[in-house]
């Protein structure tokens, strides 16, 4: 039983480890997040270190961005997800979070229950 902790943050964690898996499973996943002031793709390598492209100014090189990607930023982009629309599939998903989740859920019952 948890005496000092949110059931709803542990469930949340959750949503962290989807985020995580979805852009491990395929050097083309990316994720945009727009911070107010410019836009970023965020990915990841197969060596698990984040890297992230400025929109904006799209003649940067990529940042390291491994160090931004805490659990509470990582929970911040999910929330920031769940109101974005889909990318690749925005006849069948209502967010890019729920389209993000179901690519990610598909992938892993297919390697893991084959």
């Amino acid at each position: 039983m948890f005496s000092d902790r949110s059931k709803v943050v542990l469930k949340e964690l959750e949503d962290a480890l989807v985020l995580y898996q979805y852009l491990y499973m395929n050097h083309e996943h990316r994720i945009v997040v727009d911070n107010g002031i410019t836009k970023r793709e965020i990915r990841l390598d197969e060596n698990l270190h984040f890297y992230a492209k400025d929109l904006t100014y799209t003649d940067l090189p990529d940042m390291a961005y491994s160090k931004h990607m805490t659990l509470n930023y990582c929970l911040g982009v999910v929330q920031h997800l769940q109101k974005q629309k889909p990318s690749q599939f925005p006849e069948t998903f209502a967010t890019a979070w729920e389209e993000i989740k179901q690519i990610t859920m598909s992938n892993l019952a297919l390697n893991f229950f084959n």
